[in-house]
């Protein structure tokens, strides 16, 4: 009886269930017939059962019919190492184990990510030179790359120390399941620059940290040509010269079909020439509102949506130190939530726009701001 025909994808998780069918396939010839399959046989039934018209497989077939001779003489460990060298590439174990330490919850669902990381975790332990994931390293995984939220309350009950260290990885999830709403949980977008070695370092030398942007992942569905935009044009160049920011002022745009933030303008008492427009050119019919902060009062969150459909930054939700908060626009799209980190505050934006979308109902274009991130300064002592 013939292994299940290979039709791909040629990716990393497939190959490995594939070969690891072919190798039930062995074991069940093994109770058949009271005795192994040679390693040549087992290489022949394996080989035999690539896809030989399949987009993804068929040059993989055609390897294995041009090398057939020399590949029937390996074992069928090597063999199994050869396919995926092959079909993978040089490198393809580092990627392995790059995508398994460096994945994220983000906004995908709690079940979908616990999903994504035991495909992950059988892809490092199909291979015969990569070490298995123990559970230790695994239950870490699950719990400190699942979203902050998500994190937060199960560090916030002291029995949970004993369910981590004594249980295992389902015990985890299940109790990671009991915070979920079910719905996706969005992850803040870390601040990338380089690194900070301590909030001090950053007093000392004047230091900025910046977001990434919102949407930058994302295909742009408008027309003609973005530009970047940037607080930091007119920012100081040391963060310690930038007096309190005690006002912010949203622009957005209330008549298109889906309302778009349209200018973001953050001022600063005693150095009103660090403020600026952004973005500044290509801006619809606004409507304008503000929120004021008391002088010990910083912006420490600012949460956004972004529709895919026409690449719009649609709603901004301002959180500050003392709880109050300030919402504008419309919540449609996607989520994330920008955090300043301890003993930071968020004084500024930049991003893309100027490029545009044309509304058939209105007969006039649109110019959303497409991608959209922050700029972090340090809370004086």
């Amino acid at each position: 009886m013939p292994i299940d025909t290979f039709t791909g994808p040629i990716a990393a998780a497939e190959i490995s269930e594939w070969l690891s069918n072919c190798e039930e396939d062995f074991d069940q010839y093994k109770d058949r017939n009271s005795k192994d399959l040679l390693d040549k046989q087992k290489i022949q039934r394996a080989g035999n059962s690539i896809s030989k018209t399949g987009a993804s497989t068929k040059p993989l077939a055609s390897w294995y019919t041009q090398n057939r001779k020399a590949l029937e003489t390996k074992t069928w460990d090597t063999f199994r190492d050869s396919v995926k060298d092959h079909a993978l590439g040089k490198g393809w174990r580092l990627r392995a184990l790059k995508q398994f330490y460096l994945y994220a919850q983000g906004d995908t669902k709690l079940d979908d990510f616990f999903v994504k990381f035991e495909e992950l975790k059988y892809t490092i332990a199909r291979s015969s030179k990569l070490t298995e994931i123990d559970n230790v390293a695994y239950k870490s995984h699950l719990l400190f790359r699942a979203n902050p939220g998500l994190l937060e309350k199960f560090m916030r009950d002291p029995k949970n120390e004993q369910i981590f260290l004594n249980s295992d990885p389902e015990d985890v999830k299940s109790t990671l399941r009991e915070y979920d709403n079910g719905d996706p949980v969005p992850a803040p977008i870390e601040p990338t620059s380089q690194a900070v070695d301590s909030f001090q370092t950053a007093v000392t030398t004047g230091m900025w940290l910046t977001s990434g942007l919102f949407g930058a992942n994302q295909p742009l569905k408008t027309q003609g040509n973005d530009n970047m935009f940037s607080s930091m044009s007119r920012l100081p160049l040391l963060s310690t010269s930038l007096a309190h920011l005690n006002y912010l002022n949203i622009w957005w745009n209330e008549s298109s079909t889906r309302p778009q933030i349209q200018l973001l303008q953050p001022t600063f008492d005693s150095n009103p020439q660090f403020s600026i427009n952004s973005p500044i050119n290509n801006r619809d019919a606004i409507a304008r509102i503000g929120i004021s902060l008391d002088s010990n009062e910083y912006i420490v969150s600012v949460r956004l949506t972004r529709d895919d459909s026409n690449s719009a930054i649609t709603s901004i939700l301002i959180q500050t130190s003392k709880q109050n908060q300030l919402h504008v626009g419309s919540t449609v799209g996607d989520v994330t939530t920008f955090t300043a980190p301890t003993n930071w505050r968020i004084v500024g934006f930049h991003g893309s726009a100027d490029s545009y979308k044309a509304d058939a109902s209105s007969g006039q274009n649109h110019y959303p701001i497409t991608r959209l991130g922050v700029i972090y300064a340090p809370i004086m002592p």
